[in-house]
């Protein structure tokens, strides 16, 4: 499926373009080109703060406590971004970036003009939207093509988490997320932790007593594009699951499990995991995993 959409963009000129967004893949790609043009307007690199970051793109930003348990949102009215800067230095920034993505969608128009037209169920219409945003953000954070090259000979590991990571000194969340986004096999990258704890100190979260009654949940997570299914926010971590051994004793795993979703099904999958302050971070591996060069290469 596609249509005639003549961008609104400032990145673009007034020429009707054709745009194919009928796979995540192609959503992917058209996400990553506004990114890239964003960039291009911030003069090649990202600003030193997020103010500077907003102003250089036309939106507002407001920092402010009082959303509660909300991490941010955007108004396209403004446009205005709101975060709350008290949560998790990690969460905030990844979020940032979901909600400059946002801006960049409603500026373009592209996507949600097709989503429009093309997909009647809401909740699929929405499931796209924040799904390009955290491909948004993750690419502003940590550049794919540079992903590709440190995937291509790894075992798809807590090592090469690690690695991505060390590389560019980014969000532990954009990190994850960008390296299922790249991903040739079928695979989910979970992060979950406390949704209600997300302000709180490492030493808060895991005190003696805290222990006791904690259940982590899906904070953020991206299938890959040949991964049918996906794992929604807020969707409990069994006890009897590895990553909820990881997320509780603070250790790597790489073991046989399954993806909980949900509805309460369980799906077989190798399972890689580690923990960085309040979360767990998690690789669920349906397909396997095979050197990004021996396959076709998602953009």
């Amino acid at each position: 499926m596609a249509r005639a959409i003549s961008s609104s963009s400032p990145h673009s000129g007034t020429r009707p373009i054709v745009f194919e967004f009928a796979t995540h893949s192609a959503v992917d790609r058209h996400v990553r080109s506004l990114v890239a043009a964003a960039r291009e307007t911030l003069g090649g690199s990202l600003p030193g703060t997020r103010r500077q970051v907003a102003e250089g793109l036309g939106v507002g930003l407001r920092e402010d406590s009082r959303i509660g348990r909300l991490i941010g949102m955007y108004d396209y009215s403004g446009p205005t971004i709101t975060i709350n800067p008290t949560l998790w230095r990690d969460r905030v920034e990844f979020t940032f970036y979901h909600e400059i993505t946002h801006h960049l969608l409603e500026l373009d128009g592209s996507l949600i003009s097709y989503l429009q037209d093309h997909v009647k169920d809401s909740p699929s219409h929405q499931r796209t939207i924040e799904r390009a945003c955290n491909v948004g953000a993750a690419e502003f954070l940590v550049p794919h093509a540079s992903v590709r090259t440190l995937a291509e000979q790894s075992n798809w590991d807590a090592d090469l988490i690690r690695c991505v990571h060390g590389s560019f000194g980014a969000s532990w969340i954009a990190t994850l997320l960008q390296i299922a986004s790249i991903a040739p096999h079928s695979c989910i990258a979970v992060v979950f932790g406390l949704e209600e704890d997300s302000h709180c100190s490492e030493e808060t979260i895991w005190g003696t007593n805290a222990r006791l009654s904690i259940s982590p949940v899906v904070l953020n997570s991206l299938s890959s594009n040949s991964m049918k299914y996906w794992l929604a926010r807020g969707t409990l971590l069994p006890s009897d699951h590895p990553l909820f051994h990881s997320w509780m004793e603070g250790i790597d795993i790489d073991e046989h499990g399954y993806i909980p979703y949900k509805s309460g099904k369980r799906q077989p999958c190798r399972c890689v995991g580690l923990r960085r302050g309040g979360i767990v971070l998690g690789l669920l591996h349906a397909g396997t995993p095979v050197p990004i060069g021996q396959r076709r290469l998602f953009s």
